[in-house]
């Protein structure tokens, strides 16, 4: 990864490229779900029942709010991997993806990140490591706010794990995870980091 970076590091983004948030869980399953602590993981990819995680439509809404127009928002039914992919990736700065995650420990190719099911299907819903690798990316940051984003086995060449997988489709850098998220402390943490972010780059154009 490191010599991946060091070889992309003349290549120039501009700070006019726009944001695309991703929210795809964002509609309660039943009055109940918010009375409990609630987590972006699953613990495979068979689950079929996912719960809401209803704070992340604010989290992605409020930080396209403070990062610089146009941008792309997916809620919801809209945010499939289908439509995901169809979007111009190459053209956007700042990648921000509010969902579940999975990790498979023993196959690290197949973990993922979970995207809303579609009524007649193109795709599985779950954009895994393998997919993540040819997705053609110019961003300057990837951030992966679902769980244990940053967690996978170890090898010779690094962690194989979703983090190393943006990097390798072109993203210059990548938030993640290397624990389970609860949803209401993420979108507090997440806001706040993107307005800290957004006052760094106004202060650079000084």
């Amino acid at each position: 990864m490191l010599h991946i970076l060091r070889h992309r590091a003349n290549q120039t983004a501009s700070d006019d490229l726009p944001y695309v948030g991703v929210a795809a869980w964002t509609t309660n399953s039943s009055p109940s779900t918010l009375l409990a602590s609630i987590r972006r993981a699953v613990s495979g990819p068979e689950r079929k029942e996912l719960i809401a995680l209803p704070e992340s439509q604010h989290e992605v809404e409020m930080i396209g709010s403070d990062l610089p127009r146009p941008n792309t928002i997916l809620l919801g039914a809209s945010a499939t991997e289908t439509n995901f992919k169809r979007l111009p990736l190459s053209q956007y700065n700042v990648v921000h993806l509010a969902l579940f995650g999975y990790v498979d420990p023993e196959f690290p190719d197949r973990s993922a990140l979970v995207f809303a099911p579609q009524q007649q299907p193109t795709d599985d819903s779950l954009l895994q490591v393998r997919e993540i690798r040819n997705l053609r990316l110019n961003a300057n940051l990837v951030t992966l706010s679902a769980c244990n984003t940053g967690v996978g086995p170890v090898g010779e060449e690094g962690v194989a794990n979703i983090v190393n997988a943006f990097i390798e489709a072109g993203s210059q850098s990548v938030v993640s995870t290397l624990w389970e998220l609860e949803d209401h402390a993420t979108t507090h943490l997440m806001t706040v980091f993107y307005e800290h972010l957004g006052v760094t780059r106004k202060r650079r154009r000084l």
